[in-house]
């Protein structure tokens, strides 16, 4: 096992599990111990979804996907003959998904994960590095990546084009995307290597995709809401919040790349940096955030965690598989164990 936890998920109080490098793993006692469930031959395990407590996904390069359907105690593989690496992936019920990565894939399953197929884009998205997945239902949904936003309406049995923007250059993509019903979306990325932050919206279910950021706006990388009004987007320095579903935002700046949040309420959120290894909260929904600190965070920084009500949660550091766990809302934690390394 490689040393960093890079996602945590939770069913419940008690269940959750963990993404490190090549290997799922899962507490049955709300993060105090954790277990290898199971360790996959190929790539770096990117994102896992639960539909609920025993049906759950995750997806990863080199085509990896495993399915659960008894809490993570067994893994099957599944989507076999699958090679492209997979960065996103989105479940509407415990048998319809789609997952999306690298030279165009995006891939639909109807049967629970035994059979994927490869859904057919527009010829120029074929090299398109996919990021981000959402669906609202089995028909409509969206994907976005490179410079290009698709949508469908029919499950991805075709995909059009919605947006295709200019890039300052290769590394300029969008990076993930949210629609929050029908009508009412955003998508978020970076124009270039060093290009500014993109921040666009739509309120017609992507008919028409507006820009709504100046320009001056640093890398976007996440898009977070609670509900239709309250929303955050985090980035290089930069907390964007909104409490009117995207008509105004305020920005926040900080010293760090802020590399991952949650919210369990409109009041109630944290957020983690890379770099100083900071880590926030917050109890007025982002008007102000208060600077948590704890031992040793600048070689043992917290590279993932998970809240499951506004005291109780659990973080993973990005070096040496440390894990703690809080129950006062993140103000103090306490170190449950240290995972060995593989």
């Amino acid at each position: 096992m490689d040393n960093a936890i890079d996602k945590i998920w939770f069913c419940d109080s008690l269940a959750g599990y963990a993404l490190s490098y090549k290997t799922i793993l899962k507490t049955h006692d709300g993060g105090n111990s954790w277990h290898i469930q199971t360790e996959t031959k190929n790539g770096l395990l990117q994102d896992l979804q639960f539909y609920n407590s025993k049906i759950g996904y995750v997806c990863g390069y080199g085509g990896t996907i495993y399915r659960t359907d008894d809490g993570g105690e067994n893994w099957l593989r599944c989507g076999k003959g699958i090679t492209e690496n997979l960065e996103d992936i989105d479940f509407i019920d415990e048998n319809t998904g789609w997952a999306v990565g690298y030279y165009g894939t995006i891939l639909h399953t109807k049967d629970s994960g035994e059979i994927w197929e490869k859904q057919q884009l527009p010829e120029e998205c074929e090299s398109v590095f996919f990021r981000a997945v959402d669906f609202l239902d089995d028909k409509t949904g969206w994907a976005a990546g490179g410079a290009y936003i698709l949508s469908t309406e029919n499950g991805g049995i075709t995909w059009q084009i919605q947006l295709k923007t200019e890039m300052d250059d290769a590394g300029g993509r969008f990076r993930d995307i949210k629609l929050l019903n029908k009508n009412l979306g955003f998508a978020v990325g970076q124009k270039g290597f060093s290009g500014p932050g993109i921040l666009y919206k739509t309120s017609d279910g992507g008919n028409s995709w507006l820009r709504v950021d100046e320009g001056n706006l640093p890398n976007l990388d996440k898009v977070f809401f609670i509900d239709d009004d309250y929303g955050w987007i985090c980035g290089w320095g930069i907390l964007l919040s909104t409490n009117d579903g995207g008509s105004y935002w305020q920005a926040d700046y900080f010293l760090e790349f802020l590399r991952y949040m949650q919210f369990t309420d409109r009041e109630h959120g944290w957020i983690s940096a890379l770099d100083e290894g900071s880590f926030y909260r917050t109890t007025d929904a982002g008007k102000t955030w208060k600077d948590i600190p704890f031992e040793n965070r600048f070689n043992k920084f917290f590279n993932s965690f998970f809240f499951f009500n506004n005291k109780q949660g659990v973080a993973a550091t990005f070096l040496f598989c440390d894990i703690f766990s809080s129950n006062d809302g993140g103000l103090h934690w306490l170190h449950e164990e240290r995972l060995p390394p593989a």
